[in-house]
């Protein structure tokens, strides 16, 4: 089964034809759990797709941990930061004035 939106495959799942049954892509829900970082043990598509062992192994995680876990299982990497578009420009500071100020020494001040 193939599910679009916008006209562009966003899902591909094997048919269930099997009655009352539920068949999760971990993968799929990984968004999801990221955001609810608390509620990734009792999750379906957890406790459905992952080993006893990896199961375990999370309990004794911290959330951002086991999605890094969750991720790895799946194959897929962590996010990657969005790239900065816009350029920041920083203008050089004229220190002229400070420097006649201070006679061009370093002024350390202490306060209380």
């Amino acid at each position: 089964m193939e599910v679009y939106a916008e006209g562009k495959r966003i899902a591909l799942h094997a048919r269930c034809f099997g009655k009352h049954q539920s068949v999760y892509r971990l993968e799929h829900y990984l968004p999801l759990l990221e955001q609810r970082g608390r509620a990734i043990l009792n999750a379906a598509p957890v406790r459905q797709n992952l080993p006893e062992e990896i199961l375990e192994q999370i309990r004794t995680c911290d959330p951002k941990e086991r999605i890094r876990i969750l991720r790895q299982y799946c194959g897929n990497p962590e996010p990657k930061a969005p790239a900065i578009t816009d350029v920041v420009l920083v203008r050089p500071v004229d220190l002229k004035r400070y420097d006649a100020l201070t006679g061009g020494k370093a002024v350390i001040a202490h306060v209380r």
